[in-house]
Parts: C-alpha cells; sequence; structure tokens
C-alpha cells in the first residue's frame, strides 16, 4: 500500500482498506495474509478508480466504496 485512507471490518471478519494514492481496495484477512486487490487507474479506464476513499460493508456481504475523484459511489 502507498497511502491506506479507509478501512471497515467485513462480514466475514476480513478488513477492507482503500488506497487513494495507489487507486485500489485491498483485502486483508485477520492471519493478514493478503486475500484481494482489486482497481486500476482511472486515467488509463473512465470506469476505473481514481480516488477510494470511504467504504462500508453490509450485513449481506455487499460492499460499498466512494470514489472522490469519480464522484461514484461503486
Amino acid at each position: 500500500m502507498i497511502d491506506p485512507y479507509y478501512l471497515c471490518l467485513s462480514v466475514y471478519g476480513d478488513i477492507i482498506v482503500t488506497d487513494f494514492a495507489e487507486p485500489n481496495i485491498k483485502i486483508i484477512t485477520t492471519d493478514n495474509d493478503q486475500v484481494s486487490s482489486n482497481g486500476e487507474y482511472g486515467v488509463i479506464k473512465p470506469q476505473g478508480l481514481l480516488q477510494p476513499y470511504g467504504c462500508c460493508q453490509d450485513n449481506y456481504g455487499m460492499t460499498l466504496i466512494a470514489d472522490n475523484r469519480n464522484d461514484k459511489v461503486y
């Protein structure tokens, strides 16, 4: 991670972290193993993440990510 900004806890106990300098979302298990990294630079693809800030997950496991530069919620 370059500049982690926000984190939230998933319904499965994993940690979801937004990184807005390297625009992606990282999901980390409680054992500190990285599960996945999602995102790509929005400069290359308009639908990509530019600056993911906030994140949350509902009781059903639906993750919401607020993208500051794209003015969208994914």
